[in-house]
């Protein structure tokens, strides 16, 4: 026999995760265009400014990894609730206020 409401709720609960799929390729998209384009831009200024390489691109490297931090802070808190990321204390200290609120939390 067939059962109409199931059908409905197979649809739905596909549809949220597909909502949940496309959640995460735009946190992907997001911190991998931030990365590349922080890191681009502060190596390039480096180079033009007379920098090493090496000095270069850590200075690309660290501006890369700032940017994507940001953009995953800033992602909605439902898509990466319950994943666990490794920052430096007082990137914590420094955007977290005393109600757990900061300009790198979204709500």
């Amino acid at each position: 026999m067939l059962d109409p409401f199931g059908a409905i709720a197979e649809i739905i609960i596909g549809l949220k995760g597909a909502s949940q799929i496309e959640k995460w390729t735009r946190l992907l998209f997001s911190m991998g265009m931030s990365y590349l384009l922080a890191a681009s831009t502060a190596t390039g200024g480096a180079l033009i400014g007379g920098a090493s390489v090496p000095v270069s691109m850590g200075w690309g490297l660290i501006s890369g990894a700032a940017f994507a931090l940001v953009a995953y802070l800033r992602m909605d808190k439902r898509v990466t609730e319950g994943t666990v990321i490794a920052v430096p204390q007082r990137t914590v200290t420094d955007s977290v206020s005393s109600d757990g609120q900061g300009p790198m939390v979204s709500k």
